[in-house]
């Protein structure tokens, strides 16, 4: 947009407050021009300021050079006739309100001066001040929201741009949902998902949801059964704070799990965030650990001797069933019991080296200690 655009928006949509209105007007017929500066001239509120000419190309030099608040635009003019008139002045004048004047009472005529640019119409023959000033701030006041709705729609774009980026840049596949559940957003880890996977061309964009998760089941994906569409709703419509849940999602080639996460876009209008974030190498190595600590336990529970875990802060959190058969006691006798609690008299710096040793995580030998039992009293144990 040039500097004398954005000056005439700026001026069309600050209103005509106590100044006068600038009115272009072209018209080739002396008469006809005459009955619009008459009827201009006698309208006492608002007051207007006129500038006439009566070629195509005078108007065009005139919108270029001064700022107005509207054109009054005759189609008739030598060497051009008809929408081509319109067009060329909307060309060089893209937010100047423009009214038409024809000597046709048509509304179909009227209609489609609009849709290709127009802000209103009036018959020449109703060219009395009261119509002229009314059909002008008319006129004016179509272009003011016709320029906020474009600002509002641009604005959304580089808002929708700026929010695309950034999600494009996120490991986890996002799609953003409007307040039906429909999708209208994804980042590139979904788009690159969906095409690994065979899916929709168009990323299911328009597509509800949950729909799209029933047509991964159908595909021969593995999918657990996701939350309803009732649920995912109410995350939309902020009855519920979201929703957060771990799936598996196995294809024919390649075991995958997966973590769900969706929460409601507070303000605007409305809608859902949803983020799909591959768990797959934690899951594995959940699995991994419970089988080596299976494999630990069956060993465990099949030795003579009895053994011991400690967390972290060295308290004990499992112990073996051999431990019961020795001592007499439950397990649950020492789960939560610190070495220190366990080991009894023996001389502090000994218990203190052995408090070393796990500390440092060193490896210790023959740490002999009495223990009573329950069944055959005072033992000692290594």
């Amino acid at each position: 947009m040039t500097s004398l655009a954005k000056k005439r928006e700026s001026e069309s949509t600050a209103g005509s407050g106590g100044r006068r209105i600038r009115v272009l007007l072209v018209e080739d017929d002396p008469a006809d021009a005459m009955l619009a500066r008459i009827a201009l001239q006698d309208s006492t509120r608002p007051r207007f300021a006129v500038d006439h000419v009566q070629t195509l190309q005078a108007a065009q030099s005139a919108v270029v050079a001064t700022v107005y608040d509207v054109a009054l635009l005759d189609l008739s003019l030598p060497g051009v006739v008809g929408e081509a008139t319109l067009t060329a002045m909307r060309a060089v004048a893209p937010t100047l309100p423009i009214v038409i004047m024809t000597g046709l009472d048509d509304q179909d005529f009227a209609d489609h001066m609009l849709d290709l640019g127009a802000q209103d119409y009036i018959v020449k023959g109703d060219l009395g001040p009261v119509a002229m000033s009314r059909t002008i701030r008319y006129a004016m006041a179509r272009m003011h929201h016709m320029l906020a709705e474009r600002r509002y729609a641009a604005e959304i774009a580089m808002a929708r741009d700026r929010l695309s980026l950034m999600i494009d840049c996120m490991p986890q596949h996002i799609a953003v949902l409007d307040r039906d559940g429909r999708i209208t957003l994804v980042n590139k880890a979904w788009r690159d998902f969906s095409t690994a996977n065979g899916g929709d061309a168009a990323f299911y964009i328009g597509a509800c949801y949950t729909a799209v998760c029933r047509d991964g089941d159908d595909d021969g994906d593995d999918c657990s059964t996701g939350p309803s569409s009732g649920a995912i709703q109410n995350v939309i419509d902020g009855v519920s704070g979201g929703i957060s849940l771990e799936y598996p999602c196995h294809s024919p080639t390649e075991r995958r799990w997966f973590k769900l996460d969706i929460s409601p876009i507070v303000g605007g209008d409305g809608g859902a965030i949803v983020s799909h974030t591959n768990i797959t190498q934690r899951y594995l190595m959940e699995i991994e650990a419970r089988a080596s600590r299976d494999r630990f336990e069956s060993f465990a529970q099949s030795s003579s001797d009895w053994y011991w875990e400690m967390n972290a802060d060295f308290r004990c959190d499992w112990v073996s069933e051999r431990f019961f058969a020795i001592t007499g006691l439950a397990p649950q006798a020492i789960l939560g019991s610190r070495p220190e609690d366990i080991v009894k008299d023996l001389p502090p710096e000994t218990v203190a080296a052995y408090m070393a040793d796990l500390r440092a995580h060193r490896q210790f030998r023959d740490v002999v200690f009495p223990f009573l039992t329950v069944s055959s009293g005072l033992r000692y144990l290594r």
